[in-house]
This record gives C-alpha cells, sequence and structure tokens, in this order.
C-alpha cells in the first residue's frame, strides 16, 4: 500500500532518534541542511544512523502516517510528529533496498535558539526517519500535505521553476513561478490540485525564524476559509544569488495560491473607482474572511487596499498575515505595526484596541473600491486629529444608501459604533446578488454557529 511508514530502526514504540554529537557537526563543520542530509543517507545505507554500513533487509514499520493539522500521526502507536517549522530532507532509495521503500525522508524539530539562514546555531535532539512506498506522483502529493501543515523544505529549487515574475514590491518581494512538483492546497475536507503549470505566489522575507512561524501558525489555522490566502509551503533558501530580483538578505521563501487578478489597490487604480456590483463582490469576501479570523481570535491588524487581491471572479481575497496576532496571546508579545502611509484606525495609536481595528480597516477598502480615494486627505498622520471624513465626493453619491450606511458605520472613530464584522458579512450579503450569494456560501456556513 502506498504511503508513508516509520523506518525500522525506530523500533515498535516510534522513538525518535536522538542525535548525540549532532550539534556539533552542524556549528562547527557543515550547515544544518548538510548535516541532517548526512544522517539521512547514513540512515538509507546503514539502517541506522550511529552504526557502519551494512546490508540488513529490514523493512519499515507497518502502519500509514496520516497528517493531521500540524502534526505527522500514527494512530497505531500514539505516535505525533510535529511538523511546523520541523525541516524535511528525503533521497530516493536506491534499486538495491527498494525493501525499505521509493523514497526516505528525515524530519527534524527545529531547536529554540534557531537563527534563520545557514550556519544555525541549533538544539536539534530528535530526527525522525521515515519510508515512503508509491510512485513520483504519489510522493509529491505527501509532501504537499506536509509542506501544507508547515514543514520546512530545501527544495526550493526542485519544488519551483527559476523563471520568477515581480508582481509588486511592499515590505517583502512576491514574485510568481511555475511549480515543477504538485502543490496542494485544503480547503476544508477537500484537497484541490492545481493542474501543472500553474503559477504559484512566492513570498521572500528577512525576518526571525519566530515571527514566520507565528505568520504560518496562523495562516494553518484559517486559511481553509475560501477568502483568505491558503498558504501551500515554507521554504530555507541556501542560494540567495538565485533569488527574484536581487531579494537581497531574504533566506525565507513562503509560497501561496496566486490570485489571478491583481490586488485591489492597483485595481482600483487602473479604474479610477469601481461600480457598486463589483464593490459588492469584493467586500463580502474579504468581510467573511475577516469575521472568520475574529471567530477564531485572530485580529488582522493591517486591512488595506494592498492586501486584498481579486480572483478570477473578482471576489476579494485577504492576504498578509505577517501583523496578525492571536487575541489571546499576551500583548507584550505583539509586534509593532509596521510604519505605513495607509489610514489605520484611530484606537491603534493608543496601544488599546481590539478586533475592531479589521472593521475599521474594511471601511478604508470600501471607501477606497468606490471613490479611488483613501477617506482622510493626509494619510501617514494620526487618524485621532484627522477631519472628517469627506462623505460627498461624487462617487460615493452612485453608490446605494444601504452600502453608504455599511460605510459611514465602518468607519465610525469609535469602536463601540462600528458593527461586528460578521454584522457587516451580512449587511454585505442582503446586497449581493444571488450569484454572489452563491460563491459565497461556504463563508456563511464557515460563520452559521457565530
Amino acid at each position: 500500500m502506498a504511503g508513508a511508514r516509520l523506518h525500522s530502526l525506530h523500533g515498535p514504540g516510534g522513538a525518535p532518534w536522538i542525535g548525540g554529537g549532532f550539534e556539533d557537526t552542524i556549528n562547527e563543520f557543515l550547515t544544518y541542511r548538510e548535516a541532517l542530509t548526512l544522517r539521512l543517507r547514513l540512515t538509507l545505507l546503514a539502517g541506522r544512523p550511529d552504526l557502519p554500513v551494512h546490508q540488513e533487509q529490514r523493512p519499515a514499520q507497518e502502519g500509514l502516517l496520516q497528517v493531521e493539522k500540524t502534526e505527522l500521526v500514527l494512530a497505531s502507536v500514539s505516535l505525533r510528529i510535529p511538523l511546523l517549522m520541523s525541516d524535511l530532507v528525503y533521497e530516493v532509495v536506491p534499486v538495491r533496498l527498494r525493501h525499505l521503500g521509493n523514497y526516505i525522508m528525515a524530519i527534524a524539530p527545529r531547536g529554540p535558539k534557531l537563527s534563520s539562514g545557514e550556519g544555525v546555531q541549533s538544539e536539534l535532539k530528535q530526527v525522525w526517519f521515515l519510508c515512503f512506498t508509491g510512485g513520483s506522483k504519489a510522493f509529491e502529493d505527501f509532501l504537499s500535505e506536509l509542506s501544507g501543515a508547515g514543514a520546512l523544505r530545501w527544495d526550493i529549487s526542485t519544488v519551483l521553476s527559476q523563471t520568477w515574475r515581480l508582481l509588486h514590491m511592499g515590505r517583502c518581494t512576491v514574485s510568481s513561478c511555475w511549480p515543477r512538483m504538485s502543490m496542494s492546497t485544503k480547503r476544508g475536507s477537500k484537497v484541490a490540485l492545481p493542474a501543472l503549470p500553474a503559477c504559484v505566489a512566492v513570498k521572500t522575507l528577512n525576518v526571525p525564524a519566530v515571527q514566520i512561524e507565528k505568520e504560518v501558525t496562523i495562516l494553518r489555522r484559517c486559511h481553509q476559509h475560501p477568502n483568505i490566502n491558503s498558504f501551500m509551503g515554507l521554504f530555507c533558501l541556501e542560494d540567495q544569488s538565485k533569488l527574484p530580483c536581487s531579494a537581497e538578505g531574504a533566506c525565507w521563501a513562503m509560497v501561496s495560491e496566486l490570485e489571478s487578478g491583481n490586488d485591489l489597490k492597483s485595481h482600483v487604480e487602473s479604474k479610477k473607482y469601481l461600480e457598486e456590483s463589483a464593490v459588492n463582490k469584493a467586500i463580502l469576501g474579504v468581510s467573511g474572511a475577516i469575521a472568520y479570523l475574529h471567530k477564531l481570535k485572530i485580529i488582522h491588524r493591517d486591512v488595506k487596499p494592498q492586501h486584498i487581491l481579486l480572483n478570477y471572479d473578482g471576489a476579494g481575497i485577504l492576504t498578509d498575515f505577517s501583523s496578525a496576532v492571536d487575541v489571546e496571546s499576551p500583548v507584550a508579545t505583539w509586534s509593532p505595526l509596521p510604519d505605513s502611509d495607509d489610514i489605520r484606525a484611530p484606537e491603534i495609536a493608543t496601544g488599546n484596541y481590539n478586533e475592531m481595528v479589521d472593521v475599521f480597516g474594511l471601511g478604508v477598502v470600501l471607501y477606497f473600491a468606490l471613490s479611488g480615494n483613501l477617506p482622510f486627505s493626509n494619510p501617514g498622520t494620526d487618524t485621532s486629529k484627522q477631519a472628517k471624513v469627506n462623505y460627498n465626493l461624487a462617487a460615493l453619491d452612485r453608490a446605494s444608501n444601504e452600502l453608504r450606511l455599511l460605510l459611514r458605520a465602518a468607519l465610525a472613530r469609535d469602536p463601540s459604533n462600528r458593527p461586528t464584522a460578521k454584522a457587516a458579512f451580512v449587511a454585505a450579503w442582503h446586497l449581493a446578488t444571488p450569484e454572489q450569494r452563491a460563491m459565497s456560501m461556504q463563508s456563511a456556513v464557515l460563520l452559521k454557529d457565530m
């Protein structure tokens, strides 16, 4: 039967191999990936990573491993292998050792002292070795599942094409490219495999590993929503000279779905403003996504036109979760918001705010989509001292009374006077056409018990 099994060296209980002396080898002589790959090859040849090479013919342990959220689970022995930010390397098994399977993998959780890039300092202690039986397509799909669960891979040159196309510049470099291997994205229980060569979006960053882990953790919790840009994998980059557009210092590559439309800011600027039907379609998707985040106790904190993508139907897709936080995490651990020329909720300046800042951001997006302008005349200053929003623009007059009521409520200075994100979604739902409602039915289902 095709699938992944534990290597026989682990024994019946599935205990991980404990790396004795492995850390010194990493720090003094080898890079992290080189040392882990070396252990993988020794395991492949020897049957055990700490014994000389021999030809012992032992099959992999029975029982298929299954991906559940951010863990790899072997139910028969109650084994749970953490995948989030765990390093993943793999090799093809030589023909003479095919009793092990077709591929062998090493999964190693990263230590608390990790720093990104080469020459890492690590407290690596556990490594699991897995054997996979099956063809290349089945193996690619399994690797995609591990990627979607947050496993950190080193094979970006194998997975992604070297033909990169710059999309836009922000706090990071975002490019698109064609995957050479299957990359899946889960939407609820359904796994959608884009037909190759389907483009993906690749965001390269130079930030601490702990920040990447927070963003991936949040994406893993919420990416089943149809209007949240789906996380597909995280890679560590070894050769920075091969990065697109010379993204100096970047050492992480985060892969996500590439939506066919542009970001809302660029789309509106090219058209000056959007008609109400197009605005309804975009806002219905975004408000549903924000409401779902709030249901999960997550605040996006940076809802703005640049962070709204449009899919081929014109529905709004919320992206860029680098500023998102878990409401239940200590406020002291929240990263500071970056400097921005865009308008944010006035209460952010006080440091005392909640999820209603996302509703204000939704109001900014709605105002911009309808008029092509930001609500305030001089962005980049303290919104608590701004003049009142100008609702007398001709573009706003073309909107229905119901949509203008939603706009005014979302942009209220007092957070207690703003609607909840779910209430905003319900308002947008009533303004939508039957076709638009059908497109957002999954979003409505996810919010049903909220």
